[in-house]
């Protein structure tokens, strides 16, 4: 039995497909080498903390990037004189002219693009791309109280790099961890009470404590360090 040679028409279709193949699986190679990585944190409410975003990337020739922070209520992001997002590259930079601008959107997230007017790549393959200021709002400590330590949950979004020969590579979504605590208060030591000159004197081990005591017809009630 004879098997029919391709014709010119199918012979191009089947290098179409094949060369599709190819870049489909160079696709999925680059975008499971490159990887967006955002550290917990802890933070205390009514302060703030550092957000570190970095990137370990093989693709070397990644030259900007967009991406949003979207975080729950209670944790918002320093702004601004221009109440934009502040945002800070990464030493990675040191030696590029790139820039990074920032937005917030009408949906609340935190929008940043970062660019090199010269088309930079980004150097080298590991290390923070920016950081930005999270802050916890003094509501939390409702949430925090005496139990556990609650824990918020933040997302890096939309998280788009270009090339230098203008390619297009997303990565998946990236959440990170944010731990609300209450600062340890330091015990005050158990005081010492004397009667002294027809007054109550009052002493303590802890520094800076303040002493309240109330005299009723019965004597002197106990005084408490605060």
């Amino acid at each position: 039995m004879k098997m029919k040679r391709p014709t010119n028409d199918t012979a191009m279709r089947l290098k179409q497909i094949f060369l599709l193949v190819l870049v489909f699986a160079f696709a999925g190679t680059a975008q499971a080498a490159d990887v967006l990585r955002v550290q917990d944190v802890e933070v205390v409410p009514g302060e703030s903390v550092t957000l570190n975003i970095e990137l370990a990337n093989e693709t070397t020739n990644l030259m900007g990037w967009q991406c949003d922070i979207v975080l729950p209520d209670g944790l918002s992001l320093a702004l601004k004189a221009n109440g934009k997002p502040a945002a800070t590259l990464g030493d990675r930079f040191a030696t590029t002219e790139h820039t990074i601008s920032s937005s917030r959107l009408a949906s609340g997230a935190y929008r940043f693009i970062a660019t090199s007017m010269d088309g930079e790549a980004i150097p080298g393959t590991s290390g923070t791309l920016f950081t930005v200021t999270l802050q916890a709002d003094v509501s939390l400590a409702e949430r925090a109280g005496t139990g556990p330590a609650p824990t918020l949950a933040g997302t890096v979004t939309n998280i788009e790099f270009n090339t230098q020969d203008n390619q297009k590579l997303i990565l998946n979504d990236v959440s990170f961890t944010v731990t609300i605590t209450m600062p340890e208060l330091p015990r005050c030591a158990t005081p010492t009470i004397a009667y002294d000159r027809g007054e109550l004197v009052f002493a303590c081990e802890t520094e800076g404590v303040t002493f309240v005591s109330e005299v009723t017809t019965g004597g002197a009630k106990g005084g408490e360090g605060e």
